[in-house]
């Protein structure tokens, strides 16, 4: 990318007290850039102009306009713009009566489509994750890794539970995940965090299921020996291994911490080849940074999981003392 004297400016687009970008911008401090943070929870994004021939465009961040060609980088940490209705179609529909359905319906296909608009836009060569928070398709990252040269666990998506019992008699150990997000709640009233996991399925399990249901994706259970987290920013790939088949709470899912036992973490160097894999995943797909989940089985075969292009790595960059909070910083003023 050809840097010219008006890209002055860095982007942080970001959920509120997260502590990565706090820690990234401690080291940005001293850059030479002005650092422009919006709070993806608060702060408010609209369109001014764009000109879809050369991509350009102008933005307003609450009040205070910009031109996307003043920014040298654009980093996205667990956050997602909130648009500005500017078409005062939300309270415009309070007062539909008989055609409300199908005002409803434009309504959304607009505000999809400015969706749609904004992300292409935003998403050019010095943009650093993106801005769908944490949402990715994990099929088609599954799709990605395969072509990469990496294995993943057999996997089907279906609605029928004829579908899942004949999986399960293929492979006598199954798990199901989400499609997309993770499901997060926090509920205040009891202080306690409620979130979607990763899940075995049992035979008993499939005979309660009703004859169809809404989508839903089934992976063969792979029984672990070690789990690797590796963050990578541009270039570099950093490995943790977790040994997380050591506790019963986290031997299906990590995230399922174990307060009393918590995992061991060491950093862990990975073979040449998967290395490469690796490379060519991060090409396919575009990624400039992000988590990926991998597992590696008694026969040491590594198996792809899923990859989080907005994935918190703090812990393990704590862990493994790969200061990856430095790191990027530094890949964001490149």
């Amino acid at each position: 990318m050809n840097i010219t004297k008006s890209q002055n400016k860095i982007l942080i687009v970001s959920e509120s007290n997260n502590d990565v970008v706090k820690n990234i911008k401690l080291w940005l401090v001293n850059c030479e850039y002005e650092i422009v943070n919006l709070n993806a929870e608060v702060d408010q994004f609209s369109i001014v102009k764009m000109n879809i021939v050369d991509s350009s465009f102008t933005f307003k961040i609450n009040d205070i306009e910009y031109d996307f060609i003043e920014f040298r980088k654009i980093y996205f940490h667990r956050g997602a713009l909130q648009l500005k209705d500017i078409s005062g179609v939300k309270s415009f529909l309070e007062d539909i009566v008989d055609f409300k359905s199908a005002f409803e319906y434009y309504r959304m296909a607009y505000e999809i489509s400015l969706r749609e608009i904004v992300s292409n836009l935003m998403q050019q060569d010095n943009t650093i994750g993106n801005d769908n928070g944490g949402r990715i398709n994990k099929i088609q990252m599954l799709e990605s890794a395969k072509k990469a040269g990496m294995q993943i666990p057999k996997t089907i998506v279906t609605t029928q539970k004829k579908d899942v019992a004949n999986f399960i008699g293929h492979h006598p150990k199954i798990i199901s995940k989400s499609l997309d997000l993770n499901f997060i709640f926090h509920d205040n009233k009891r202080s306690k965090l409620v979130h979607g996991l990763t899940c075995e399925i049992s035979v008993e399990d499939i005979q309660s299921f009703p004859d169809n249901f809404p989508l839903t994706l089934f992976q063969e259970n792979i029984v672990k020996v070690l789990e690797l987290r590796i963050f990578f920013v541009g270039s570099d790939n950093y490995t943790s291994a977790i040994f997380s088949q050591r506790s019963k709470y986290t031997e299906q899912d990590y995230r399922n911490y174990d307060d009393d036992f918590p995992n061991r973490v060491t950093p862990f160097i990975l073979p040449l080849d998967f290395n490469q894999k690796i490379n060519e995943f991060k090409r396919l797909t575009g990624l400039k940074t992000g988590s990926i989940d991998v597992i590696v089985n008694s026969l040491n075969e590594y198996y792809f999981l899923e990859v989080n292009p907005q994935g918190q790595f703090m812990a393990n960059s704590e862990y493994c003392n790969y200061y990856l909070d430095k790191k990027t910083a530094n890949f964001i003023i490149i």
